[in-house]
Order: structure tokens, then C-alpha cells, then sequence
């Protein structure tokens, strides 16, 4: 320069941030180490990009450093200056870390105000995910779930087929919690491992098929099943021993509602031990149907 000056470090704090936001955090982080003026400007990038050298094949002079990943998306989130919002979170990798760590990335992105949320991260033992206030799920064209045991989705939509997808992909699911999900309307859970399946407020759901031999827990929320559906089909109620049904106010047609559908569904749980059910009614539209109901389950221990 004609001047000798640092023309770049005589931009103003916006306009450097704005230039680190096009770089992966961690180099934008390393430009603090080039003078005092850089030292607090990557606190105020509203961008995480991150992607674990482990898995790629950027060189660095200092790559026979072993750099955890999991401690430098940490690291990269609780960085960020009090007044700095992360409107991006990026990142790609491999996570070897408690289960609930991603969990709480996502929360502090979605509290944050995140706008772009996009995460690839490869498990080699993922046996839980919860996912909440995902308004936008996205998925790769193929997805590969083998170890997943958990999952809970809470207020998550995705375009139509989506959460089919990851269901489909979860060969080993133990435990799915659906909670005000728009997005399920007719799925099918084919993971013949399923012991416990809980679904709260997706009220479009119109048919759930539940292709496990081994279910012992079924909990539901939500509206009267229509007219003539089959509500909740399981390849084998004899291996339910725990039912709990509750129906949200407000969900009643004119006249008697009609509790046919949950009564048969009972019915078929020979094996029944305990059932919970909540069903905001008067006695008298159903008691006579539960009464005989609950005589032909002689393992029925609670009734509630």
C-alpha cells in the first residue's frame, strides 16, 4: 500500500464481520491472533460453520493437533458475544458425544433466532436424537439411522414423505415420541424393535401402523379417531401391557362421540396390565362398553 497502512483493519467493526461470516468459524477465530484491533471481532459473527478436519481434506499447519470436535462446536457457540445472535449453524462431521449434546446445540440456535440450520454429522453410536421447534426438516436424499434407540420430535414439519423417510431409516427404534407434529398423517413405523410409542396433538394424523412384536407401552393425545378408522394397528397387542388414552377437549362431534375405535383398540391388548383412560366424557356414553371391555382382560392389574 502507498500509505503503509492496514486498509483492512481500518474497516469497521460491521464490515469485518461481515467479511469473517463467508469463512468457516474457525479460521474466522484465528484472525484474532493478528493484532489487538482483530481480537474480539469474530465474537460478533452471527455464523457457526464448522467442519471436523477428520473428516476432510482442508490442511492446516497445525494438523497433527488433535482437535475434538465436539469441544470446538462448544466452544464456537459459547464464544459468541452476549449481543450476538447465531443466525447460521453449520456443521459437518463426526460426533462422539453424550446424546443430549446436539440437543442442546439446536436449542441454543432455535432460542437464538437461527435462520439456516443445517447439520451432517455421522454417529458411530447415535442411539438418541430429539429434534424441537423444527419447522423445516430436511433430510439427505438417503439417511442411515442404524443405532438410533430414542427419538422425539416435537413441533416439527417437514414436506410430505419426509418423516416417513426417517422413520424408515431407524431399523432399531426402541422408543418414538411424536409430539404437535402437523407433518404426520399416515405413517408407518417398521422397526420391529419398538417397545414404546407415544403421540401427542398430531392432530392430522389419520392412520399409524406399527409393524413390532414387542410393543409394551402405547400412549395417545389427541382427537376422537374419525369415523370408521382404524386408529392405531400393532402387528401384535398381545405384547401391550400398557395403555394410555387421553382425548383433547374440544374435539367432540355433536351427539355421543363415538369411542368405538379406542374400545376395540383395548379390547385386542388381551394382556393388558394397567390402562389410563382420559376421555372428558360422561360415564354414561361408554361405561357399558368398557365394562365389558375390561372383563375379558384378566391380566388388567390398574384402571384409571
Amino acid at each position: 500500500m502507498a500509505s503503509g497502512g492496514d486498509r483492512l483493519s481500518a474497516l469497521p467493526d460491521e464490515a469485518l464481520v461481515r467479511i469473517l461470516s463467508h469463512l468457516v468459524t474457525d479460521e474466522a477465530v484465528r484472525t484474532s491472533a493478528n493484532s489487538s484491533r482483530w481480537r474480539y471481532v469474530h465474537e460478533g459473527v452471527p455464523v457457526i460453520a464448522l467442519v471436523d478436519t477428520r473428516t476432510c481434506q482442508r490442511v492446516y499447519p497445525m494438523d497433527d493437533l488433535k482437535v475434538c470436535f465436539d469441544h470446538q462446536v462448544a466452544c464456537a457457540i459459547l464464544g459468541k458475544g452476549v449481543e450476538t445472535p447465531i443466525r447460521v449453524l453449520r456443521l459437518s462431521g463426526v460426533l462422539d458425544a453424550p446424546y443430549d449434546l446436539l440437543d442442546q446445540w439446536i436449542a441454543t440456535a432455535v432460542t437464538s433466532g437461527v435462520e439456516d440450520l443445517d447439520v451432517k454429522l455421522s454417529y458411530r453410536t447415535l442411539r438418541r436424537l430429539c429434534l424441537t421447534c423444527c419447522w423445516a426438516l430436511n433430510l439427505p436424499g438417503s439417511v442411515d439411522m442404524a443405532s438410533l434407540e430414542t427419538l422425539h420430535l416435537a413441533m416439527v414439519t417437514a414436506r410430505d414423505g419426509l418423516l416417513q423417510q426417517l422413520l424408515s431409516s431407524c431399523p432399531r427404534l426402541a422408543n418414538l415420541t411424536l409430539e404437535e407434529c402437523a407433518s404426520v398423517k399416515e405413517i408407518t413405523v417398521t422397526s420391529p424393535c419398538l417397545r414404546k410409542f407415544t403421540m401427542i396433538c398430531c392432530h392430522n394424523a389419520t392412520a399409524v401402523e406399527l409393524h413390532t412384536t414387542c410393543l409394551r407401552s402405547l400412549h395417545y393425545e389427541g382427537g376422537l379417531p374419525p369415523p370408521g378408522s382404524p386408529f392405531i394397528a400393532v402387528a401384535n397387542y398381545l405384547s401391550v401391557a400398557a395403555v394410555r388414552i387421553e382425548i383433547c377437549r374440544g374435539s367432540y362431534r355433536e351427539g355421543p362421540p363415538e369411542v368405538a375405535p379406542i374400545m376395540t383398540l383395548v379390547s385386542r391388548c388381551e394382556k393388558l396390565a394397567r390402562l389410563d383412560l382420559r376421555l372428558g366424557l360422561s360415564v354414561d356414553y361408554y361405561s357399558s362398553l368398557l365394562t365389558s371391555v375390561v372383563r375379558d382382560l384378566p391380566h388388567l392389574k390398574h384402571v384409571r
